[in-house]
């Protein structure tokens, strides 16, 4: 069963920031590609049509990939939804300038939601 973290609402270069970590977390861990997906609002302009999907993607051009997108006048980081997916763990950096963590074990997101209520991003558990 699936589980749900959601952070307070970020100033932009905060959301950004957190980005980071986590493609630098993930990339400490060894892992090198994720899974990742616009959604909306800006998912309407990305995708040709309206079968939107996850793709692959090298984690270390994740940053680069939202760069490209956003430089195309698409949408904004932390006003359309991105997604980031990494097994069974997805970040959802929502439109809302805040975060939704899913999850199915707590071992695998602990630092996430430590980091977060050391920063004072106020995480709570939301039903997914």
């Amino acid at each position: 069963m699936n589980s749900e973290i959601v952070t307070y609402p970020m100033h932009p270069e905060q959301l950004r920031m957190e980005l980071q970590f986590v493609v630098e977390h993930y990339l400490s861990q060894g892992v090198t590609a994720c899974e990742i997906m616009f959604g909306y609002a800006w998912g309407m302009d990305y995708y040709a049509d309206d079968d939107w999907d996850f793709e692959s993607i090298e984690l270390a051009k994740v940053i680069g990939k939202l760069q490209d997108v956003e430089a195309m006048g698409f949408g904004h980081f932390g006003f359309h939804d991105l997604f980031l997916k990494f097994n069974d763990t997805e970040f959802r950096f929502c439109n809302d300038s805040d975060i939704h963590l899913t999850y199915v074990k707590w071992e695998d997101i602990d630092c996430f939601h430590s980091r977060w209520e050391s920063l004072g991003y106020q995480p709570r558990e939301s039903s997914a």
